[in-house]
């Protein structure tokens, strides 16, 4: 049998071991292994699964992600998105939606803290919803919302996902994470616009609050998002003049979150322990993941399985936004039926050399991969997402977060038809670095 035809037959034994509930890590690594073996033999396939485990969990790049991972935590911790939900609320209150719009703008906030997804949505959901419940805000568009709002926290830098797609792709992790920042922005304005039309549209999905605040009580409020703020624009900052590598930037990160914590007066040792703790869960998760994935990308690569695809897609006779369309509708599909990670792990060392030979930046189509990570995210059966945020609200169902989220990815697929159309939105401000 050729070796494109094993890696098909592993890609379809991934599908079926992630939809059947087994740990993407164990899937990955087992079919990594066995596929290793088959084309190797049992000693020069063992000694490249312990090889490729090895290094690409030992490569410097990898050392940002626990501090990426403790910067989060550290600002959980410290209840930094009660803050950004109160500030954006005392300026917003008496927009249209304005509790779903302050949502949306809170996740973006707390986004630039932390690269997860999940922990976007619990923090500022558990704020939130609450307050969308008491107002009375109708129950698809209080939980929608923050479903789909949550997904900034991978596309906002810094990402994990963006680091996951750097290690995959070895294109530059710094470019990625300020390639986010342009389109993460729009999302959360796509969202606003959406919010205020279907309040506008339909008032009985949230009451106008009539509620005002003094300036001084807003002017107040901000000044305490200032100090956190200034740790990320000063991760960033550094990150595209160049000063810091993104691993020293994630070490500032980590440290300034902590020192700025501690100043506040809002870490005490308790919660601080809690911090490293789930810092350490996650990371080691992160990582048990990325070893599995690296050795099933490298046995994609052994089968010769993206070469040959590249060969034929770039031998058709079609526009390159028409290959591109196409591989976003296989997005969509596999959304709804692996992870995150399997879906990267089983798309990115196919679709980027493809993507790359028929014109398209990598830089482009880091941010294309990880929005549509985000649809993942809240495209059921598996939509992480919606199953957070179903938590949040005692009596919740998945249904109800599907039906408020629906219109939310609309408009994530209405960014991809703009990134698509407009690819400067991603690549202007990482050429400018």
């Amino acid at each position: 049998m050729e070796g494109w035809m094993l890696a098909l037959g592993a890609f379809f034994v991934l599908v079926l071991l992630s939809a059947g509930g087994v740990h993407i890590a164990i899937a990955m690594g087992f079919l990594g292994m066995i596929s290793a073996i088959s084309y190797l033999g049992f000693t020069a396939g063992t000694s490249l699964a312990g090889i490729a485990a090895w290094f690409n969990a030992a490569r410097f790049s990898v050392a940002m992600i626990p501090m990426f991972v403790l910067m989060g935590t550290i600002c959980g911790e410290a209840k930094i998105g009660r803050d950004a939900y109160d500030t954006f609320y005392f300026w917003l209150g008496r927009v249209k939606g304005s509790l779903a719009i302050v949502s949306v703008f809170a996740c973006a906030m707390f986004a630039a803290l932390t690269g997860s997804s999940t922990a976007t949505v619990a923090t500022i959901g558990s704020i939130s919803v609450p307050e969308m419940k008491k107002a009375g805000y109708a129950k698809t568009l209080r939980l929608g919302c923050i479903c789909a709002a949550g997904t900034l926290g991978i596309l906002i830098p810094p990402s994990i996902i963006f680091i996951f797609y750097g290690i995959l792709t070895e294109v530059s992790i710094g470019k990625l994470f300020i390639a986010g920042i342009i389109p993460g922005i729009i999302t959360a304005i796509l969202f606003s616009i959406l919010i205020y039309v279907m309040v506008s549209l339909k008032p009985s999905l949230a009451p106008l609050s009539t509620t005002g605040f003094p300036l001084k009580k807003k002017i107040i409020s901000t000044a305490r998002l200032l100090p956190i703020f200034l740790v990320f624009v000063t991760v960033t900052v550094t990150i595209y003049w160049g000063i810091c590598s993104p691993e020293e930037a994630a070490a500032y990160g980590a440290f300034g979150s902590i020192i700025v914590s501690l100043v506040m007066g809002r870490l005490q040792w308790s919660n601080f322990k809690k911090a490293i703790k789930d810092s350490l869960r996650i990371s080691g998760f992160i990582m048990l993941i990325i070893m599995g994935a690296m050795l099933f990308a490298n046995t994609i690569a052994l089968s010769g399985f993206s070469a040959k695809l590249t060969s034929l897609v770039t031998g058709l006779d079609v526009p390159p936004y028409v290959v591109m369309i196409v591989i976003v509708l296989i997005y969509l599909g596999l959304g709804c039926v692996l992870d995150t990670f399997g879906m990267m792990v089983l798309t990115v060392p196919v679709f980027f050399p493809v993507v790359t030979a028929i014109g398209y930046d990598p830089i482009w189509f880091g941010v294309i991969v990880t929005v549509m990570v985000e649809c993942a995210l809240i495209t059921p059966p598996i939509g992480t997402n919606i199953y957070v945020t179903q938590t949040l609200e005692s009596g919740a169902t998945s249904w109800d977060v599907i039906k408020g989220m629906v219109p939310f990815l609309f408009m994530e697929l209405v960014l991809i038809g703009l990134l698509i159309k407009f690819p400067w939105l991603a690549t202007w401000l990482p050429s400018k670095m």
